[in-house]
C-alpha cells in the first residue's frame, strides 16, 4: 500500500509511470477534478495530491469540476473556506473524502521548511514513528523507501533550488482523433498530437495499435519531472517506420510476383512479410535459417579491392553486370560492399573498396545480391527503383493474402534537443529513437526495439559502424529490460558519460558483418553494462574501451557467427586507468573455429581488472595481445580449447602466429585456466590448469566435492579469497543475464580495491610443483649437448644460470624431438636472456603428426636481459604424435643464452 500510495505524488519518477495510469483509472465522479488539472485525486488511495506549499483552500477547489458540493475541513476538523492547505486538510462529498498531500510537507503546516527537513532526520534514526500518510510525504524521491536522499531531496526545496512539478495523463487511442482534448473519454489519435501538449512531467498513455509516426516531442521534460510515453497497462502498442503494400500481387513468372509499389529507401530498402524481414535476392541464396548468418557463399581463387574470380562460376558473361557484391577481407574481420561494373571470365570487376591492409584476397568468401535475375528463392525479393516490387512465396501461397510491409521512416521516436524523456514499454518496429548529445536522462524501459536499423551498405576501412540501434549521445540516460533484436550493424552505442544498459535481450545484431558490437562504450565516463542476455551475434558482444566502466553479470552466447578474430568482451588499445571492471560474466557457446576469444585485451589494452568471469565452449577463453600491461586477472574460470596466448608482436621469422610479448605488472591469480602462451614481467600465483581432472567441476562449472581448487586461493587485490576459479565452494553461483521479473541497480560502481596490495611472482600454475619426471637428457648442458639438435648454438662454459655450463645461441636454434600421447600433461620450462637489448628469442613447442607437420604451436617471445624462467603447463592436443621444444635466435649478429631446460611429466 505505501508503493501505491507513493507513486502518486506530484513528482512521479519513471519507474512508477505504470502504477500512476492504473491508479487514475480509478478517479470517479464524486470527487473527480477537471482534466488536465494538476491536482489528482485517486479513489482507491483517499489521497489528493499534487499540491503546491501555500497553495490556498479555494485554489484546490477550484480545480474540481463541482466545487460548490465540496466540503473542506482544516487540521482542527473545522470547515474552512480559505487559508492554506496541508496534509491533514480533508475534503468531502458526501460520504467520499481525500486527504490533502502536499510533497514534501512532513509536519501538515502547508509548507516545506527546516522542520521537515528535522522530522525526517528523526525518522532516519527512529526516534519518531509516522503514519502511514506521514511517510507518503516524506519518500520525496518515490523511491518506496525513506533514507538519507529523501532529506537532500528536502532541503533543496526548502533552499528553493528546486521547482515542485505536477503531472497531468494525456491518451492516446486508434478510436480518437486530434481534435479531442487528450482526456481518458476524448484521446487523441496519434501519438505526435499528444507530443505536441506534453509538458514537465506529464505521461502519454497509448492504447493498443500500431502508430505509423515520428514522434517529436514539442518540449522536454526536468529533472524530476520527465515526459513520459507509455503502453496502456495491458495494451500492444506499435511505433513503426513502415508502411504497408497497398497494391495488388500479380503473376511476373517462375513464381514470381510483382506489385506497383514504389519504395524509396535504396540501399536502406527494407520488406517485411507477416511481421518479419523477407531475403533480398542474391546468389548463393543464403540457405540458413540464423538470421544474422551470412550463409552460403563464393570462394575466391584470387580476389582485390576491385576484383573477385572464383573459377567454379559457370555464368555467362554480364551476367552479375549491375548487381552488389559482398565480399570479404583478408583477416575474415568484416565484408565489404560494392557495385559489379563488369562480369566475364568467372571475374567480376566492382566499383573498389576502401579496405585498408585487409583487402580481400585468394579464399576471400563473396556473394552477389540485388538483382532481379538473382531472385530464385522463396521468401526473396527485389525492387527496381521505378515501382516494381518483386518477391517469390512459397509454393501454392498467393501473396495477396499475406500482409507486406516496407521500411519508410527511419525514426520512431526522435528526441534530438530534448532532455529527461522515458519511453516505456513500447514496440519500435523497423525504426530507431534518434538522439544528440541534448538528449539528456533519455530512458528506454520494457520496450521491444526490433528491425531498428537495416542496410545493404556495409562500412569500409576502418571498420567503423556508422549507425548502430540505440545512441546513447545524452548524459544520464538508462536503456533496461528492452528486447533488441534484428539490426544490420550494432546494438547500443554509449557515446556519453553516466550511461546504463542494465536488463536487456539483445541478438541477431549485425548481419551485415561490420565491425559494430551488440554494446559498446566509446570513451564515456561512468558506464554500466550489466545483467544483459547477449546471443547470436556477428562479430563481438561488448566493447569496453572507456574509463570508469563496469561490465558485469552479462551473459553471452553464440559470437563471432560471421567473422573471425572478436570477441566476447573486447578491448583494444586502450589505458582503463585502474577504473574498467570486467566481472561475473558467462561466455559459453561461441566454438565454430571463427578464432573466437571470450575476454580479449588487444593491443595496448591496460590497467582492466578482470575478476570471477566464467567461459565454456569457447575457441580462446583469453588473448592478451602486446603490448599489454597491469591488468588484474583473478579468480576466473576458463575453459577453452587452445591456450591464452598473446601475439601481434613484429615477429621478424614469420614463423609462429603465437608469440610473447611484454606482460609487464599483468597478474594472474587463483584462475582455473588453460596453458599459456605468455609474455614477460607477469605475475602469476596459485593457477590450475582447467584440464587437471582433480579440478572436479559439477555440471554448471562450480567445484564439486573434494575439488583440489578448494581452499587455495590466495589473497589479490580484491582481498582474501578462499578457492580459486570463478565460484566459491558450496555457493549457489552467481546469476548472469536478464531477467524482466527482477530489478537491478543501474547505478555505476567499482569494486573497492586494496592499494597497498603487492604481487608476488611464483610459478604460472600449482601443477608445477606435481611434475618430477625429466623426460629429456642433459638438461643443464653441463660440458655436453649430446642428444640435442638443431644449428648454430654452442656450449659455453660461461653465462649459466645454473652449474658453470649453458648454451650460446646465435643464428640457430636448440630442439629435441619425442613421441607424445594425445592427452598427456607436461610442464616445460627453461632459463632464457638475450644479449643485447632489443634482441628477441623464441621459446615453444610444436605439436606435430607423424611427418613432423606443425599442427598446434605454443611459444614465447624473450626479450630480457637477464636470466628469467619461462614455464608452462599444457595437455597434448589431439592429433599429435610427435613434439619438438626448441629455443631459437635467428639473427646471427646478436646472442641468446640458455640452461637449465627442462621437459617434465608427472
Amino acid at each position: 500500500m505505501k508503493k501505491l500510495i507513493s507513486i502518486i505524488l506530484s513528482v512521479a519518477l519513471v519507474f512508477s509511470c505504470f502504477c500512476v495510469s492504473v491508479l487514475a483509472d480509478e478517479s470517479e465522479e464524486n470527487l473527480a477534478v477537471f482534466p488536465y488539472q494538476k491536482i489528482k485525486y485517486v479513489k482507491s488511495t483517499g489521497i489528493l495530491s499534487g499540491i503546491s506549499p501555500k497553495t490556498d483552500v479555494n485554489s484546490v477547489l477550484s480545480c474540481f469540476e463541482n466545487p460548490q458540493n465540496i466540503t473542506v475541513f482544516d487540521q482542527n476538523g473545522e470547515n474552512a473556506t480559505s487559508g492554506f492547505v496541508g496534509t491533514s486538510w480533508q475534503f468531502k462529498k458526501a460520504d467520499e473524502k481525500a486527504t490533502a498531500l502536499i510533497f514534501g510537507d512532513v509536519d501538515g503546516d502547508g509548507k516545506i521548511a527546516l522542520l521537515d527537513l528535522l522530522k525526517l532526520h528523526q525518522y532516519l534514526v527512529k526516534v519518531e514513528e509516522f503514519s502511514s500518510l506521514q511517510q507518503t510525504a516524506m519518500d520525496t524521491d518515490q523511491n518506496s523507501k525513506i533514507d538519507t536522499n529523501d532529506c537532500l531531496v528536502t532541503l533543496r526545496h526548502i533552499a528553493n533550488w528546486l521547482e515542485i512539478k505536477n503531472e497531468s495523463y494525456f491518451y492516446v487511442s486508434k478510436t480518437g482523433n486530434d481534435s479531442n482534448n487528450g482526456s481518458k473519454e476524448a484521446p487523441f489519435l496519434t501519438i505526435s498530437k499528444a507530443a505536441s501538449v506534453l509538458k514537465p512531467g506529464d505521461t502519454c498513455i497509448i492504447d493498443s495499435g500500431v502508430y505509423r509516426e515520428t514522434v517529436i516531442p514539442a518540449n522536454e521534460g526536468e529533472k524530476g519531472a520527465p515526459i513520459s510515453f507509455m503502453a496502456k497497462p495491458g495494451a500492444e502498442v506499435t511505433v513503426s517506420g513502415t508502411e504497408k503494400v497497398t497494391a495488388a500481387w500479380t503473376l511476373y513468372k517462375d513464381g514470381i510476383y510483382k506489385a506497383n509499389q514504389h519504395i524509396w529507401r535504396r540501399t536502406e530498402n527494407q520488406l517485411f512479410v507477416d511481421g518479419k524481414m523477407a531475403q533480398i535476392a542474391r546468389f548463393p541464396n543464403k540457405n540458413s535459417d540464423n538470421f544474422i548468418a551470412t550463409g552460403d557463399t563464393l570462394s575466391a581463387n584470387s580476389a582485390s579491392d576491385s576484383y573477385a574470380y572464383d573459377e567454379n562460376l559457370s555464368y555467362a558473361d554480364g551476367y552479375f553486370d549491375g548487381a552488389k557484391i559482398f565480399v570479404e577481407g583478408t583477416s575474415h574481420y568484416i565484408h565489404y560492399s560494392s557495385t559489379v561494373n563488369s562480369y566475364k571470365n568467372k571475374t567480376a570487376y566492382f566499383e573498389k573498396v576502401d579496405s585498408g591492409w585487409d583487402s580481400p584476397t585468394t579464399n576471400s568468401k563473396f556473394y552477389f545480391y540485388d538483382k532481379l535475375e538473382l531472385l530464385d528463392a522463396q521468401n526473396e525479393w527485389y525492387y527496381d527503383g521505378d515501382g516494381g516490387l518483386y518477391y517469390k512465396p512459397k509454393a501454392n501461397v498467393n501473396p495477396n493474402d499475406l500482409t507486406f510491409e516496407y521500411s519508410v521512416r527511419p525514426d520512431a521516436f526522435d528526441v534530438r534537443n530534448k532532455g529527461f524523456i522515458s519511453i516505456k514499454g513500447i514496440e519500435i518496429f523497423g525504426a530507431n529513437v534518434k538522439t544528440n548529445e541534448k538528449s539528456v536522462n533519455l530512458t528506454l524501459e520494457d520496450n521491444k526495439i526490433l528491425y531498428y536499423y537495416h542496410t545493404v551498405q556495409s562500412r569500409n576501412y576502418p571498420w567503423e559502424a556508422n549507425w548502430y540501434g540505440v545512441e546513447l549521445w545524452g548524459k544520464n540516460s538508462v536503456v533496461k529490460n528492452n528486447e533488441i533484436a534484428y539490426s544490420a550493424e550494432g546494438g547500443v552505442e554509449v557515446y556519453a558519460d553516466n550511461c546504463s544498459v542494465v536488463n536487456n535481450y539483445i541478438h541477431d545484431i549485425n548481419y551485415i558483418n561490420s565491425n559494430a558490437a551488440a554494446v559498446e562504450a566509446k570513451y564515456a565516463n561512468y558506464t554500466l553494462v550489466s545483467h544483459n542476455t547477449i546471443d547470436n551475434i556477428a562479430r563481438t558482444a561488448i566493447i569496453a574501451n572507456s574509463e570508469n566502466m563496469r561490465v558485469c553479470y552479462n551473459k553471452i552466447s553464440n559470437c563471432a557467427v560471421n567473422m573471425h578474430d572478436v570477441s566476447g568482451i573486447g578491448t583494444y588499445k586502450f589505458d582503463a586507468k585502474g577504473t574498467t571492471e570486467i566481472d561475473h560474466n558467462v561466455i559459453f557457446d561461441c566454438n565454430d573455429d571463427h578464432a573466437f576469444v571470450a575476454y580479449y585485451l588487444d593491443n595496448g589494452s591496460m590497467n582492466y581488472l578482470v575478476h570471477h568471469n566464467v567461459c565454456y565452449d569457447v575457441d580462446l577463453s583469453m588473448i592478451l595481445n602486446n603490448p599489454n600491461y597491469n591488468n588484474k586477472i583473478y579468480n576466473n574460470t576458463f575453459l577453452s580449447r587452445k591456450a591464452i596466448q598473446t601475439g601481434n608482436m613484429q615477429n621478424p621469422w614469420e614463423n609462429n602466429a603465437f608469440c610473447g610479448a611484454v606482460w609487464n605488472g599483468n597478474q594472474f591469480y587463483n584462475n582455473i585456466m588453460p596453458s599459456l602462451h605468455y609474455g614477460t614481467g607477469a605475475y602469476f600465483g596459485n593457477n590450475l590448469l582447467s584440464t587437471n581432472k582433480d579440478v572436479k567441476f559439477n555440471a554448471d562449472y562450480t567445484l564439486g566435492e573434494n575439488s583440489i581448487a578448494i581452499g587455495k586461493g590466495v589473497e589479490t587485490a580484491l582481498g582474501n579469497e578462499s578457492d580459486i576459479g570463478a565460484y566459491k565452494y558450496g555457493e549457489k553461483p552467481f546469476e548472469a543475464g536478464h531477467n524482466f521479473e527482477k530489478v537491478y541497480e543501474i547505478e555505476f560502481s567499482l569494486s573497492k580495491l586494496n592499494e597497498n596490495f603487492t604481487p608476488v611472482k611464483s610459478s604460472p600454475f600449482l601443477e608445477l610443483n606435481d611434475f618430477k619426471t625429466d623426460v629429456i637428457p642433459n638438461t643443464s648442458f653441463e660440458n655436453s649437448t649430446s642428444d640435442w639438435g638443431g644449428s648454430g648454438y654452442t656450449n659455453i662454459n660461461s653465462n649459466a644460470s645454473k652449474g658453470n655450463w649453458a648454451v650460446k645461441i646465435e643464428g640457430g636454434w636448440i630442439e629435441k624431438t619425442i613421441d607424445v600421447t594425445p592427452g598427456d600433461m607436461y610442464a616445460y620450462k627453461a632459463d632464457i636472456k638475450v644479449e643485447p637489448f632489443g634482441v628477441t628469442s623464441e621459446f615453444g613447442i610444436h605439436f606435430m603428426d607423424d611427418n613432423y607437420n606443425i599442427l598446434n604451436q605454443l611459444a614465447f617471445m624473450v626479450t630480457t636481459t637477464d636470466y628469467e624462467t619461462f614455464e608452462t603447463v599444457f595437455t597434448v592436443p589431439e592429433g599429435t604424435k610427435k613434439m619438438r621444444i626448441f629455443v631459437a635466435n635467428w639473427d646471427s649478429s646478436k646472442k641468446v643464452y640458455v640452461d637449465d631446460m627442462h621437459l617434465l611429466k608427472k
